[in-house]
């Protein structure tokens, strides 16, 4: 393998493009291309792979009976060539896509001799440590042959609800380690010559509580498979391995040319975002540091952890989903032209993870839980890619802040239904997430979530009629999204009763519930954080038959259980109501800058209560008649009275750069000034100087700390979760008074160096 490529203690396989595979001499690979491709064929080719993966997606949701298909298209689906470069990744979840060329080039490797690979043949594997987000995450991968060499591999990988483990569901919130967990599959041949293998089969079922779904789950992927060889094969036929190929290779070296020309657009430097993940397991108090740093030098990014917190517990994500994380980033942020042709970007990419930490631990560390760590590193890497391209004019208006569901709260059920028969599922209702604000206009409402283009949520009356629930309400949160010259997208919550049940088992896992991980950009305010709560031996009967419809938690009588971000044998019973509140899109830039004509339709609208307007956004307003309007007058004194505020009352030496030497503009309110060893951070604002070039800008900065239930109303003191004293670090020019940054930071930690520019 190349000097880059990644080992780790020879117990987890990860390549980068370009390294050298070990493959067997019994293993031909079909490598024959045209040298040149005309335009017509190959923008025919180009969209008719694309649909491959459409319809192979739309096969495996009729066939599977799993709504994690159906319904949240809790999978994905890719074409690689036959070395297992990505040619095309599916439009469903992203970060799916990411693990999978990992373990086909570890079957090129190891399965080549023995048990071999063969027309007809299929692959499953669901081991974190070769290429999987966790181990509920089952890919199938199919070699499609011609002439009888590989040609070139399709593959899926979908969530699968019950796997095993020591919980139903397989979401292990209380693991110890791996041997807790379902077992991870290296890949095996499932499928010999076009016929499922019955005894890998009886293996592979006998791990679930629900293996007739399990079972159902797993022909829906040989389908989808199926369905996209064929169509291949069909393409093969009528234009020509050589062309097919031809397209296969044009689409990725025109993917690395469309990155390189953005990553050209950017000066050299390195940006890092950091955050907090609390509760390792049930009952655990304590929070862990997740950083994330990005290096720019010339035509490559380098991406690494340093900082992040050793592995423990049940926050680890593997290497292979860390890694698919920020693909599932950069897929929107730099590769938007594309059509999820990310094969090209990935040439220009390398990874430098730090081996035995949360988001890459060694074997046999705790991983069901990965969904946490993935999500995490995405939203990590939606930090530094997004504070990366605001220094790059052109490419400015494609940043968006960290989305809702930045850490998925994922809630579990299960338990015996009416019928007497065994039920279980995860609600999937974060998918509807949130849309982080823009650098030029706001964000988006439930709008989905970036690493998943066609999310939707589920119809609350085919949840209601495949399990026994009753929900009572699902409605988008005022002021969840965070504040912001452009605000983020609101988040929403659901609440729900047993229906037809005595009681219903839960089994929560998540974190960004006790520190916010929506975080904003330039200024912005994070958003809301993650919440489960059970407000038990409640009224809710007696409402219902009273023809009353609860709206909130806090209307309900009855005593709230203290529940954490994990829970294990948490039962709900037939009063009790069970509410999940999800988090929306972080905000981005200083809010006092939003125009108050902004906050007044926000407010007529419902997306702000009046209350947080004034909070945030410094806008005042009158109510007459039910009609609203912005009092003028006190909003400038209220501006005024907060600019005040953060400037201080002891006087400030302000120094201001006049001079106009040359500028690179870092935000839309930080940029450097001058060159060489004379270059110097300046308020783009208003021209005060902040510190030198080589040193951190926040050192020159205001530093206002407030408590972190400060940034949004949806954040409830988190001493109730974490023992850690955390803060909410503002940081004001000393000029203008314009906010600068915020961040969350433990009490008494140095100032965080976000953005070095070269």
């Amino acid at each position: 393998m190349s000097e880059n490529a990644v080992v780790f203690d020879g117990r987890i396989n990860s390549y980068i493009p370009g390294a050298t595979l070990s493959i067997d001499a019994s293993v031909r690979l079909h490598s024959d291309s045209e040298d040149n491709i005309d335009a017509i064929t190959y923008e025919v080719l180009r969209h008719a792979l694309w649909n491959v993966n459409d319809e192979h997606g739309v096969t495996i949701q009729k066939v599977s009976g799993s709504p994690f298909a159906s319904v949240a298209h809790d999978f994905n689906t890719v074409i690689l060539t036959e070395y297992g470069e990505f040619v095309f990744f599916g439009a469903h979840i992203q970060y799916f896509s990411g693990t999978m060329d990992l373990p086909i080039k570890w079957t090129l490797e190891n399965l080549g001799r023995a048990p071999g690979i063969h027309a007809g043949d299929m692959f499953l594997s669901n081991d974190p440590w070769i290429g999987s987000s966790h181990q509920s995450d089952v890919q199938i991968t199919c070699p499609v042959f011609v002439d009888g060499a590989i040609f070139c591999w399709v593959a899926n990988a979908l969530h699968q609800y019950d796997i095993g483990g020591n919980t139903p569901g397989s979401f292990c919130a209380d693991a110890r380690d791996v041997f807790d967990e379902p077992v991870p599959i290296p890949p095996i041949k499932i499928v010999e010559a076009g016929d499922i293998r019955p005894d890998l089969e009886r293996m592979y079922l006998r791990h679930s509580r629900q293996p007739q779904l399990l079972a159902l789950d797993l022909r829906a992927q040989i389908a989808g498979n199926l369905v996209a060889r064929d169509r291949i094969l069909g393409f093969v036929e009528r234009y020509g391995a050589a062309t097919v190929k031809a397209a296969m290779r044009k689409l990725i070296d025109d993917g690395a040319k469309s990155f390189v020309a953005r990553l050209r657009e950017i000066p050299d430097g390195r940006w890092c975002a950091r955050t907090y993940l609390e509760a390792a397991a049930p009952d655990d108090r304590s929070i862990y540091p997740v950083t994330m740093g990005l290096t720019k030098r010339g035509d490559t990014l380098t991406f690494d952890n340093r900082g992040s917190h050793a592995q423990i517990g049940s926050l680890n994500s593997c290497f292979s989903g860390w890694r698919a994380g920020i693909l599932s980033v950069l897929n929107p942020l730099m590769c938007f032209d594309q059509l999820y042709a990310t094969g090209g970007a990935l040439r220009h990419l390398r990874f430098e993870p730090e081996v035995g930490t949360i988001n890459c631990p060694s074997f046999p560390a705790s991983v069901t839980n990965s969904q946490i760590g993935n999500l995490i590193g995405g939203a990590l890497a939606n930090q530094v890619v997004g504070k990366m391209l605001l220094a790059s004019p052109s490419l400015r208006d494609e940043v968006f802040a960290v989305c809702g569901a930045s850490v998925f709260p994922l809630s579990a059920i299960a338990g015996i239904d009416a019928e007497g028969q065994a039920f279980g599922t995860a609600f999937l209702d974060p998918m509807a997430g949130a849309i982080g604000a823009f650098g030029h206009r706001d964000g988006i409402d439930t709008g989905g979530v970036h690493w998943e283009p066609k999310s939707i949520m589920g119809n609350v009356e085919e949840q209601e009629q495949t399990f026994p629930i009753l929900y009572l309400y699902r409605r988008e949160l005022a002021d969840s999204g965070g504040a912001g010259r452009f605000r983020g997208g609101n988040g929403a919550a659901f609440a729900m009763v047993p229906h037809g049940v005595a009681s219903i088992m839960h089994a929560p896992s998540a974190a960004g519930c006790a520190v916010p991980t929506g975080a904003g950009l330039a200024g912005g305010y994070p958003a809301c954080t993650n919440a489960f709560r059970l407000v038990a031996a409640s009224d809710v009967r007696a409402r219902f038959a009273a023809g009353e419809m609860p709206a909130g938690m806090d209307e309900l009588n009855g005593h709230e259980v203290a529940v954490g971000p994990k829970e294990r044998g948490l039962v709900q019973q037939a009063d009790d109501v069970w509410e999940v509140r999800w988090t929306a899109g972080g905000g981005y830039g200083d809010p006092h800058e939003r125009t108050p004509a902004a906050v007044l339709d926000d407010v007529r609208e419902g997306r702000v209560t009046a209350d947080w307007a004034r909070a945030a956004y410094g806008v005042c307003l009158l109510t007459d008649n039910n009609a609203v309007a912005i009092d003028e007058d006190a909003t400038m004194a209220s501006r005024a009275a907060r600019r005040a505020a953060r400037l201080g009352p002891a006087p400030v030496i302000v120094v201001r750069d006049g001079t106009g030497q040359t500028t690179l503009g870092v935000s839309d309110v930080l940029e450097l000034a001058g060159d060489g060893a004379d270059r110097r951070w300046r308020c783009a604002r208003c021209q005060t100087l902040l510190g030198m070039a080589k040193d951190n800008y926040k050192a020159g900065a205001i530093v206002e700390e407030s408590e972190i239930t400060a940034a949004n109303p949806h954040i409830a003191p988190p001493a109730r979760l974490v023992d850690a004293p955390l803060v909410l670090r503002h940081y004001h020019c000393p000029g203008c008074a314009v906010t600068l940054e915020t961040e969350i930071a433990l009490a008494g930690d140095p100032l965080f160096h976000d953005i070095a520019i070269d």
